[in-house]
């Protein structure tokens, strides 16, 4: 049908590549309003910094879920850390609440929650030891710059809104010419700077271009990883 999608991160990308045959194929959609783009964060309750984490006892990295944005980051972790392994939940939420109650070292999230966490001393001390992306964010380093493989500059969460390539062309403009409006209200800028997420302010002669970029971003980094 000619209906919006919920808000998609880039998993809309990742999924058909390592589930084919359960999936949707992602040139019957195309592009409607890319919001901002953030980073994910890792965090850990028994460790403050890389050079305290065992590199001979195994450890945990909670994701959420296989064939995920989330999973892709923890095997770059894994690649530095052979004694790491992903262990999938439902969501990052419930991933972060398996490392504050102990059964796991490491949680990857969203930055919000990461940094709530971090700063509330009224919580379980968790600590950032650090993000996807290229830059410094709230004053958390990217892992880039930590020994880890420059692929995770690329790790960065887009997240956007999708219709059916059967969307009339009349539609697609009245909805975006609506919801362009929308996202420039002070309440949804402020919610971006809240999430730490930075806006993707695309025009329309633009969007087919981003989305064939991110769909082929997203099948190259997949692309000989293997979902045990």
């Amino acid at each position: 049908s000619d209906v919006c999608s919920s808000d998609l991160s880039s998993a809309f990308f990742i999924r058909p590549e390592f589930y084919p045959n359960e999936s949707y194929d992602v040139r019957d959609f195309r592009e409607f309003m890319p919001f901002c783009t953030g980073p994910v964060a890792i965090s850990s309750v028994k460790y403050k910094s890389w050079d305290e984490v065992p590199k001979n006892k195994p450890l945990n990295i909670g994701v959420s879920g296989l064939g995920v944005t989330t999973h892709l980051i923890s095997l770059q972790i894994v690649d530095k850390f052979p004694n790491a392994q992903p262990v999938p939940f439902k969501s990052t939420a419930e991933a972060f609440m398996g490392l504050v109650s102990g059964s796991i070292d490491f949680s990857l999230g969203f930055m919000t929650d990461a940094d709530s966490w971090a700063k509330d001393n009224s919580k379980v001390q968790t600590h950032v030891l650090g993000i996807t992306g290229s830059k410094t964010v709230n004053g958390y380093k990217p892992l880039a710059g930590m020994g880890f493989n420059p692929i995770i500059k690329s790790l960065d969460i887009p997240h956007h809104m999708v219709v059916p390539t059967t969307t009339p062309e009349v539609k697609f403009k009245e909805w975006r010419s609506i919801l362009t409006r929308a996202v420039q209200a002070k309440s949804v800028q402020d919610s971006y700077k809240t999430d730490m997420c930075e806006p993707l302010v695309l025009k329309d002669n633009e969007l087919d271009s981003w989305y064939s970029e991110q769909h082929q971003k997203w099948k190259r980094l997949t692309t000989g990883v293997k979902l045990n």
